[in-house]
């Protein structure tokens, strides 16, 4: 199985958010807690771009607000593009507010 995890860029679209970019730790996490089958491509769109020539059975999405509308395209591309099988279903959550 070849899994992806994608960490958006926060500077899609109109504004560039000024702020200091904390890594997210999540997928990382993540992917040292899946199985040594599973091939792991981790991505984090602040440092490189995400090969879209390459096909992989299952894309983890990692979204703050601030990367919300890059993470809704991210999410419809892969979705278009499909897997090898049935296609790769969307989930977002759980969505926690303060």
């Amino acid at each position: 199985m070849k899994l992806l995890l994608v960490s958006p860029s926060r500077k899609f679209g109109k504004k560039v958010l000024k702020a200091i970019k904390i890594p997210q730790l999540s997928l990382h996490i993540l992917a040292s807690l899946t199985p040594d089958d599973v091939d792991i491509t981790v991505v984090d769109e602040e440092i490189r771009e995400i090969d879209f020539s390459l096909d992989f059975d299952l894309v983890g999405i990692s979204c703050m607000t601030a990367t919300a509308n890059r993470s809704y395209q991210l999410s419809d591309m892969f979705r278009q593009r499909g897997s090898k099988k049935s296609g790769i279903p969307r989930r977002f959550g759980p969505m926690i507010k303060s």
